[in-house]
């Protein structure tokens, strides 16, 4: 008997082990979802059949494998024709010569395929046209340029911006114009194609506001600082040519229990650090009617 109870006790472990690796087993077998389809896709995951790419240029190409859930979406891709274009494993294609020649694509899972054709093209730009060709800003304003390529076949659309006086008038790499400082003359934007180094222009005027809060950090004022007193005449322009700072009062809209003013500083509860507190100026001074608000965070260093 003792026998048998020592064999039984070294054999459960084993029995256990092989018991879960079944269980395991069967679990994945329920649990895994297969490749449904695959498909070339663009930026807005539209199904594609063709694409254009440039001599020498490369692209990386986007697919869609369908269910989302599925376990396994890894793919490989194939070239018909690699002396007009190739294509590497993490989808980049480069256009080696002017021609036709067509990808495939192949899910690991289920070998579910879809095929694109691909034409290596020299269509050039020829212009650019930005959408206004001027505009007044408040100073802070920011807002966005757009622009079109011309002819619309072309296969490089990229464009470059640039500012005549970034420190008045910035801005980015997506056609994001801020306006920094008051201007008295036009700011010049420009945005020059990649290819061919077309350009066009946009004057930007950056007039003051009669009343405005001047953001720091996505249109908000972060106080960081220990204190926990925000001068809020630091934080506020006016046209003062019809304004004077005794014009404006300040008024807590939103967030009144998170903290207070008092002579033109707002004077925050540290127990509520972080909640938003929306602050309202304005002025009626009998000639100027205007109010302005902006929300302002307490973060505690």
């Amino acid at each position: 008997m003792k026998k048998f109870v020592i064999i039984l006790l070294l054999l459960l472990p084993i029995v256990l082990m092989v018991t879960i690796s079944l269980v395991g087993q069967m679990l994945a077998t329920i649990t895994y979802i297969k490749v449904e389809s695959v498909a070339f896709v663009d930026e807005m995951e539209n199904d594609i059949s063709s694409i254009k790419v440039g001599k020498g240029e490369s692209i990386t190409l986007k697919i869609k494998v369908l269910p989302e859930l599925a376990n396994n979406k890894a793919v490989t891709y194939k070239c018909l024709d690699e002396d007009v274009a190739t294509i590497s494993e993490s989808g980049e294609l480069t256009g080696i010569a002017y021609g036709y020649t067509t990808l495939l694509v192949e899910t690991i899972d289920g070998g579910k395929k879809d095929k694109l054709t691909v034409n290596v093209t020299n269509e050039v730009v020829e212009s650019v046209d930005i959408d206004l060709s001027e505009k007044q800003l408040y100073l802070y304003q920011s807002f966005t340029l757009t622009y079109a390529i011309y002819p619309s076949t072309a296969v490089d659309k990229k464009v470059t911006w640039t500012s005549s006086n970034s420190e008045c008038v910035e801005v980015d790499a997506n056609g994001v114009v801020t306006a920094k400082k008051i201007t008295s003359e036009p700011i010049i934007i420009t945005a020059t194609t990649r290819d061919g180094g077309k350009i066009d222009t946009c004057e930007i005027t950056v007039i003051e506001q009669l009343l405005a809060f001047v953001p720091q950090i996505n249109g908000e004022i972060m106080h960081t600082s220990n204190t926990l007193e925000l001068d809020l005449e630091t934080f506020v322009t006016y046209d003062k040519s019809q304004i004077i700072f005794e014009d404006i009062n300040f008024v807590i809209s939103q967030g009144a229990k998170y903290a207070t003013i008092q002579d033109n500083a707002l004077i925050f509860d540290p127990s509520f650090a972080g909640q938003p507190i929306q602050i309202k100026a304005y002025v009626n001074n009998g000639n100027v009617n205007v109010e302005t608000t902006i929300y302002v965070r307490y973060v505690s260093e």
